[in-house]
């Protein structure tokens, strides 16, 4: 059974540490490694952050995260999501329970629409993504954008 809850600043280094997992994998997320600091302002306390969730096993060991914000250029009432898991994590649901619980807080604080950006060859996101629903429209990774 997963256990869904907001992530904390004593979840950013287990958090970040698995961002740095998939980050050196190469091709799950278009993100560069962050220190703990600058992962903390974007995902959890900065101007453009909504909420992180976590999800947790019944151990209480944290098997994955979903990021939500209004970072980049959206229009009003859309939120950008991102969704992580631990690699030995896949296939547990994780997601799809994170999704679950940020679906209802987005309603609540008002946004109707959530912006998806997935790189073209991370095939797990973009069948994750479509899975549960979103117009995935992936783009391939250019290292000027970043």
């Amino acid at each position: 059974m997963l256990r869904i809850d907001p992530a904390t600043r004593e979840d950013v280094p287990v958090l970040n540490a698995i961002l740095a997992t998939l980050i050196a994998k190469g091709d799950n997320t278009a993100l560069d490694q962050l220190s703990d600091e600058t992962f903390s302002q974007w995902f959890l306390t900065g101007p453009t952050a909504l909420f992180c969730l976590v999800a947790r096993n019944e151990a209480g060991e944290i098997l994955g995260f979903q990021t939500l914000s209004t970072y980049g250029e959206l229009p009003s009432g859309w939120a950008d999501i991102g969704t992580f898991a631990r690699a030995d994590s896949h296939n547990q649901g994780i997601g799809s329970a994170l999704l679950a619980e940020s679906q209802k807080r987005l309603l609540a604080l008002g946004f109707s629409n959530v912006n998806a950006t997935v790189r073209a060859d991370n095939a797990g996101g973009l069948k994750f993504y479509r899975k549960m629903g979103f117009f995935v429209k992936s783009y391939t990774h250019q290292t000027d954008v970043f």
